[in-house]
């Protein structure tokens, strides 16, 4: 009796182990995806490509807002813009977060006659702090949801990052982020 206790012990700390493993591994992963969406964002949304100051165009349909040419090799297309934003968002994500506002609505940037243009616009990004709770809401083999929380000590502030994660193609992108202030 004393060794099947011993035994069913061993196995008790072994997935006490084993299921502290796992959320330290799903907290890293989160936590890798969520700094590439964040940089991904800088580089492709909030500063965006490269642009040649000297060469202003207007939309045709309202040639009140001044759009400059995008001078990059990276970023040269809308194809470029989204393949960079669906590297780590999925399409539906993608559209979501990013395509309706900036492409469709706000028309941040447009393509005419193979040549891309940004309009200089202000775009808020503050993603910044020191986590200071981490939570997994659910956990599925291809499906991870998770709350973060951040302080930001120079806005003396905190807020809440809402993401969801899905794998596509053996990768993980983001579905879904949303920030809360609190």
């Amino acid at each position: 009796m004393k060794k099947f206790l011993e035994k069913i012990f061993l196995l008790l700390c072994c997935s006490f182990i084993l299921s502290g493993c796992k959320k330290q591994d799903s907290q890293e992963l989160v936590l890798n995806i969520y700094e590439s969406w964040k940089q991904m964002n800088m580089n492709v949304w909030v500063v965006g490509p490269t642009i040649a100051d000297s060469e202003i165009h207007f939309l045709k349909e309202n040639n009140e807002l001044p759009y400059f040419k995008v001078d990059d090799n990276k970023l040269s297309s809308i194809a470029d813009i989204k393949q960079a934003t669906e590297d780590v968002c999925t399409k539906s994500g993608a559209e979501k977060m990013f395509y309706d506002d900036y492409l469709l609505h706000e028309k941040i940037y447009y393509e005419e006659e193979g040549e891309l243009f940004k309009l200089q616009a202000e775009i808020p990004a503050n993603y910044g702090g020191e986590l200071i709770n981490f939570n997994v809401l659910e956990e599925k083999d291809e499906y991870i949801h998770a709350k973060m929380d951040f302080l930001d000590s120079e806005l003396e502030s905190s807020y809440t990052i809402d993401i969801i994660l899905v794998m596509e193609n053996e990768k993980w992108l983001v579905d879904n982020l949303e920030q809360y202030w609190k």
